[in-house]
């Protein structure tokens, strides 16, 4: 195993140096990209106004403000010459404003939002009430099958006059036959 020697490296006087300013430069650059990124990111996640200086080893200024550097210094000069009291009024009115728009909006989709819940409720119960022919009397039925007779023909009157724009003045209304219509069970009936 060689020893380490104690005898001095040939290597140019400055080169060292300027090699650890370079990577302390670089080193530097990144940071200020990774604050900068970070103080953006708070800036849209919060709407905070900030203004960052930062200065490099070798003296460079690099700045970042949000909405911009001279307006988060003006409102800094601002409220220290009026001892912390905020002037811009018109700011804090705008924030309540659009504050309060959006409480209405939010109020609003959740009202719409439990009508809908009501009205998909009201609707399965009346798709699991529908007529269970199994307990009608004669008489239900034959009301049923009125109802049924009278849907079809409205149908196929649809159905007529549906062709007659689709065909022209010449088209063939077509019909339905009546086992095509029956109760809705759920099901797709392929026949239609």
């Amino acid at each position: 195993m060689a020893e380490p020697s104690n005898e001095p490296k040939n290597t140019k006087g400055g080169e060292n140096a300027s090699n650890d300013n370079e990577n302390i430069e670089v080193t530097f650059a990144n940071y200020v990209y990774v604050i900068f990124k970070k103080a953006s990111k708070i800036c849209t996640l919060y709407d905070a106004k900030v203004a960052i200086f930062l200065f490099s080893p070798n003296g460079t200024a690099y700045s970042f403000g949000h909405p911009s550097v001279d307006e988060v210094v003006n409102n800094y000069l601002v409220d220290a010459s009026t001892d912390g009291v905020s002037v811009n009024h018109s700011e804090e009115a705008r924030r309540v404003e659009t504050f309060q728009g959006l409480n209405a909006e939010l109020t609003s989709l959740k009202e719409l939002l439990n009508k809908e819940k009501e009205r998909e409720a009201r609707l399965n119960a009346l798709k699991n009430e529908g007529p269970n022919k199994d307990n009608l009397n004669l008489k239900q039925l034959e009301e049923l099958k009125s109802n049924y007779e009278n849907l079809l023909a409205k149908v196929n009157m649809e159905k007529a006059s549906a062709l007659e724009v689709e065909g022209g003045e010449g088209a063939v209304a077509g019909k339905v036959d009546e086992a095509d219509v029956g109760p809705y069970d759920g099901t797709k009936n392929e026949n239609i």
